[in-house]
């Protein structure tokens, strides 16, 4: 059993990382913004099964619902994407978003370390140069996967605790605590 400052230790890091990998995915899809984005979008909503798919997989990178209907918003507006090619889009989003959480509960501990090391060393060396956006939003996702890795690791680990044990079962019976500290947790991250 790990010392709880240990176990502290890792669920912050997890927690870091896991922030870290958000922001910087949002920074690189900023980056590749502009018409090629706005050409990926349009020609992968052409088909609605591939424009679900699209939805799935930019809630999944984005990890927010919010991102992908603003995106498709601006590019419904400005006349680019007609609205009954972004309806699959934007509600296949949320269903990407929750995928990490899935992904987080599967055994991917070593698949998460090779997404970590070939996407960083892509990025590192630039190779190849003209996917360098793209490694660098799937080495966001590694790291958003990889914290939440460290917190799945620490939170067993701190579920182990004879303390945390017993106050893990207060919070279970309750289901009003449970909703003040989730409602915390939320507005803290």
């Amino acid at each position: 059993m790990s010392h709880p400052f240990e176990i502290a230790a890792t669920l912050f890091a997890g927690l870091g990382l896991f922030f870290v990998g958000m922001k910087e995915v949002s920074r690189q899809l900023t980056r590749m913004g502009g018409s090629r984005l706005r050409n990926f979008v349009t020609q992968a909503s052409a088909n609605s099964a591939v424009g679900a798919l699209w939805g799935v997989l930019s809630g999944f990178i984005t990890q927010s619902g919010r991102t992908t209907s603003y995106l498709v918003a601006s590019l419904v507006h400005s006349g680019v994407l007609p609205v009954h090619r972004a309806l699959p889009v934007v509600f296949w989003a949320n269903t990407g978003c929750s995928l990490m959480t899935v992904a987080a509960f599967l055994p991917t501990k070593s698949l998460i370390f090779m997404l970590v090391g070939l996407a960083g060393l892509s990025l590192a060396f630039e190779f190849p140069s003209r996917w360098r956006t793209v490694s660098g939003i799937l080495f966001a996702l590694a790291l958003i996967l990889f914290g939440l890795l460290l917190i799945k690791t620490g939170s067993s680990e701190l579920l182990a605790l004879s303390s945390a044990a017993t106050l893990f079962e207060i919070v279970r019976d309750s289901g009003s605590i449970a909703f003040v500290i989730g409602t915390l947790l939320t507005l803290i991250s």
